[in-house]
């Protein structure tokens, strides 16, 4: 029996300060109490969470051997407290080991087969070394030059990227001096303060009052609260006298490279049935993941390979230059050549942390379930560069709107592209950033050739009540480009079949962007309506050219002057709607007719399609851009500021003094 893909939010992130490995404040700290005050840590966010909820931790470690072996994630969970014994599993994917971590159990949250997880992540390079305490080599490897990569250090890996992307050390050396100076400017402003769990650390030395006699020990406690990686003493002149380490004639140091760490993070995830249940706040819906393999000799480009891919299962691939953006920016930043290796003012993260994207604070914790534009902020990056991670975070949209977080839910199983409208607390009413999540989503689905066919559903109940008045007020379209018309020119764009499961009310474009699917499924509790003049408006979508002439000009007078309602028997009769079902039965029937496009050649199905839509395609586009243009005149008319006024305050509009 195949389970529904469901969204799994993040909804407590923290982490420990980072440590300096061998000579840092943890240098005698085991990475498993680190990991344990994470976790309790997370925990102590979410105070309204039954920690008996728990089901399972997926923790991360590139080396778990020695004091972070032993299957620390069940260790951890174990030390830490919890009312009920809680599993967990240690997995190692090197430097992406945490956030392997998360995505297997977003997964595991996504597939339905858990509501609350931990996920995290513990690395101690002061008791477990880079390579581990025996590290043994397969012979094979050495046997053949094209293996002898696998064997090479990370050191090795930089030198061959700066010298295939030609970063050379100068450039090398003054991102390094950025970096440590952005880290320093946002650890003086207390930026970090909010993401991470103060430790409390135990020094203990030889008790030299009794001339450390009978080896009595004295100890000495602080909090740690700093991540100690940004240096104040770092200068150009004093990174240029440092030796290249890895290479004889290489030109990576000891400066301008990553330092080896000490430190632990950890996450708690929930369904959104745990975040109801719990009236718990999300900071962010985990929306994709990728991991590419590249050749070991230059692993350090990997991300190159494996963002536009998670981009794209985000829903970005529609628009290329977008990606083109990310790969561009990205080698800028790992491999781009001398002009492009130091930052340029206002790109990057501004506290020097490169790629990585930092656990949200208390400010940026806001409700994705609410629908709102993104504000303008500084520019910090998530997946590219120039992007602000904190609004972004939780989105899934053409730019990772928050308008994509819960209200426009996408999932691709078995050929079949899903996208689901679904914000029932609002009538799934659609705002401006929900039709930029639909434009994305349908652009991507079209471009991914895993994709056979779309499914557009709403919630039970309701299709869409149309868009959101106040947001139209708020933010009119405003030109061609607006997020509406991109959304109606992706719809007619898409060559491949596109499946329509409509139960409840379908108002307005609920209607009429059923005229641009292929099939529409209707349930036998469906009302449909397009009360476009009764809201001072015109006909859009195309309405005033597809309406007439697949009803004839009298029923279209009804349907679109009247605004009267119709059943979806009625809507069969006029030739939107293939068939009338029972509300129940709507969706997977739906979902039945979108599978059968896995058993016949796409080529063939998209090139029919166009050929069947070739006359009609650039007479709807023109309607579409006539009809946006009198739709904007209409919204700023008095006659609409009536009707919207009329319905907020919910009175009658008078339109008797027009």
């Amino acid at each position: 029996m195949s389970k529904q893909v469901q969204d799994a939010y993040i909804v407590a992130a923290t982490r420990t300060p980072i440590g300096r490995s061998g000579r840092g404040y943890f240098r005698n700290t085991r990475p498993d109490d680190l990991l344990v005050a994470a976790i309790r840590s997370a925990m102590g966010q979410v105070p309204t969470l039954d920690p008996a909820a728990v089901e399972d931790a997926i923790v991360g470690c590139s080396f778990p051997e020695g004091e972070q072996g032993m299957n620390m994630a069940r260790i951890a969970v174990a030390l830490a407290g919890f009312p009920k014994p809680v599993g967990g599993v240690t997995v190692n994917r090197f430097c992406a080991s945490g956030l392997t971590a998360i995505q297997m159990a977003a997964d595991r949250i996504r597939v339905g087969e858990a509501d609350v997880m931990i996920a995290g992540g513990a690395e101690s390079m002061s008791l477990v070394p880079m390579g581990g305490n025996k590290p043994s080599f397969n012979p094979e490897i050495f046997a053949r030059d094209e293996n002898i990569g696998i064997a090479y250090g990370m050191g090795i890996t930089a030198e061959k990227v700066a010298a295939q992307w030609k970063v050379g050390r100068e450039a090398q050396d003054a991102f390094a001096l950025e970096s440590h100076l952005r880290a320093l400017k946002a650890q003086a402003a207390g930026e970090f303060g909010d993401e991470m769990t103060p430790i409390e650390v135990v020094e203990r030395f030889p008790n030299l009052e009794n001339g450390g006699q009978a080896g009595e020990q004295a100890t000495k406690t602080r909090t740690v609260s700093l991540d100690e990686g940004p240096r104040a003493d770092t200068s150009i002149e004093g990174l240029a006298k440092l030796r290249p380490v890895f290479a004889a004639k290489g030109s990576v140091t000891a400066g301008n490279s990553s330092q080896t760490s000490d430190g632990a993070g950890a996450l708690i995830l929930a369904s959104e049935a745990a975040v109801k249940r719990y009236e718990l706040k999300p900071l962010a819906r985990w929306v994709s993941f990728a991991a590419r393999g590249v050749p070991p000799e230059i692993m350090g480009i990997g991300p190159i390979e494996a963002i536009p891919a998670a981009l794209r299962y985000a829903g970005l691939s529609a628009g290329r230059h977008r990606l083109d953006r990310v790969e561009r920016s990205l080698r800028r930043a790992v491999a781009g050549g001398d002009r492009h290796a130091r930052p340029r003012q206002g790109q990057g993260q501004p506290d020097g942390r490169r790629d990585r994207a930092r656990p949200p604070t208390r400010r940026d914790r806001r409700d994705p379930r609410r629908d709102r534009r993104p504000r303008a902020a500084p520019a910090q990056p998530e997946v590219r560069h120039g992007d602000d991670v904190r609004r972004h975070r939780a989105g899934g949209g053409g730019h990772l709107r928050e308008g994509m977080t819960v209200s426009i839910k996408t999932a691709t199983l078995d050929g079949v592209a899903t996208i689901e409208i679904a914000r029932p607390e609002k009538k799934n009413a659609i705002t401006a950033a929900m039709y930029q999540a639909l434009a994305d989503a349908v652009g991507a689905a079209a471009a991914d050739p895993a994709v056979r066919a779309l499914l557009i559903t709403g919630q039970p109940g309701i299709f869409t009540s149309g868009n959101d008045l106040e947001d139209f007020m708020q933010r009119p379209p405003s030109g061609p480009d607006a997020p509406v018309f991109q959304f109606m020119r992706a719809m007619i764009a898409c060559d491949k079949p596109v499946v329509a499961a409509v139960t409840g009310a379908a108002i307005g474009i609920g209607t009429t962007l059923l005229l641009h699917c292929d099939f529409v499924y209707v349930s036998d509790e469906a009302r449909l309506a397009m009360p476009f003049v009764a809201l001072g408006l015109v006909p859009e979508f195309a309405s005033s050219l597809v309406v007439p002439q697949l009803m004839g000009s009298v029923r279209a007078a009804e349907k679109l002057l009247l605004g009267d309602p119709f059943t979806g028997a009625d809507a069969v009769e006029c030739g939107i709607a293939n068939a009338v079902l029972p509300a129940g039965e709507v969706v997977a029937h739906a979902r039945r007719v979108a599978e059968r496009f896995n058993a016949l050649p796409p080529s063939a199905v998209q090139q029919s399609k166009r050929l069947m839509r070739r006359v009609q395609r650039e007479a709807l586009l023109e309607a579409i851009a006539i009809e946006g243009e009198a739709f904007g005149q209409r919204l700023r008319s008095p006659e609409a500021q009536e009707s919207f006024s009329a319905f907020f305050q919910k009175r009658k509009p008078d339109f008797s003094k027009f």
